[in-house]
């Protein structure tokens, strides 16, 4: 049986490109984020939250630096 976010990956691997502009429009503590930009290594991530108090700006400072430098 897999978890819900476990099929949504599946479902959004089969559509994105490398090159793709993608949305994150919850992304609460950053790990859809990361698993977005992981796909997209010559396009885009866009992310937002409207719950900022989720993840701070330090936070995703962190997640730009060290893993990805393709997240907005």
């Amino acid at each position: 049986m897999y978890k819900t976010t476990e099929i949504a990956h599946i479902l959004i691997k089969e559509h994105v490109q490398k090159d793709s502009l993608v949305v994150d429009a919850t992304c609460g503590n950053g790990n859809d984020t990361l698993f977005l930009a992981s796909l997209v290594p010559n396009g885009k991530v866009l992310a937002y939250d409207i719950w900022v108090i989720f993840c701070t700006v330090e936070q995703y400072v962190v997640i730009i630096t060290n893993h990805m430098c393709n997240i907005l």
